[in-house]
């Protein structure tokens, strides 16, 4: 028996809109998570696994608020390894599939509106 699901796109978009640095299930379970009401980490891992988000989904959502006739909006999210730092602000451990275990991150996210 398959339950609704109760997080959805525009839940996920929001959230990851709004995180500074820490963008993970737990994380997100942390921020929806309150007054008696609890999401775990495990119901966003399902959510992930079995909802596709495509460019479209966060399309729909920002399209009201560009003026697509005066200019450029692009949206820029990388996240860049610091294996060697110990001490700088805003770093959080991720998971890597490429070394397999988490290693030390910082993230940049880049709004830029060409008008």
């Amino acid at each position: 028996m398959v339950h609704p699901s109760l997080i959805s796109d525009c839940d996920y978009i929001n959230f990851l809109v709004a995180a500074q640095c820490d963008v993970s299930c737990v994380k997100a379970a942390e921020c929806f998570s309150g007054n008696g009401f609890v999401i775990t980490h495990d119901t966003f891992n399902r959510f992930l696994t079995r909802q596709s988000l495509p460019p479209e989904t966060l399309w729909t959502e920002v399209e009201p608020f560009v003026e697509k006739h005066n200019g450029w909006f692009v949206l820029d999210d990388t996240v860049i390894d610091k294996v060697h730092s110990k001490k700088i602000a805003l770093t959080y451990f991720q998971w890597s599939g490429a070394t397999c275990k988490a290693v030390l991150r910082i993230a940049e996210r880049h709004a830029f509106l060409s008008a």
